[in-house]
């Protein structure tokens, strides 16, 4: 996190770098893909544990694993929305 300003291309490449680490995922509407961003499951352990300043290696890999393999093997429910929700492969 930073708490001055940044430029913008800096911005931009960290969160396409947070997408692609599946921490953020990009918000889907009736129109396509928007501007908006929102946390991932695993974005929500890795705020979680950030807030409750713990090191993030000595407490969540398995947490981390666990949520990622759920995500990954999970059965995919034909809905409309589902070629936008494809797991992202690392």
């Amino acid at each position: 996190m930073s708490r001055k300003p940044l430029a913008r291309s800096s911005t931009e490449g960290a969160l396409f770098w947070f997408i692609q680490m599946a921490v953020l995922r990009r918000k889907v509407d009736g129109q396509g893909l928007t501007e908006r961003v929102r946390l991932t499951p695993i974005g929500r352990v890795l705020l979680e544990i950030s807030r409750n300043k713990s090191h993030l290696f000595t407490q969540a890999p398995g947490k981390l694993l666990s949520i990622s393999a759920n995500r990954d093997f999970k059965p995919s429910s034909a809905s409309a929305t589902s070629s936008f929700c494809s797991p992202t492969i690392f």
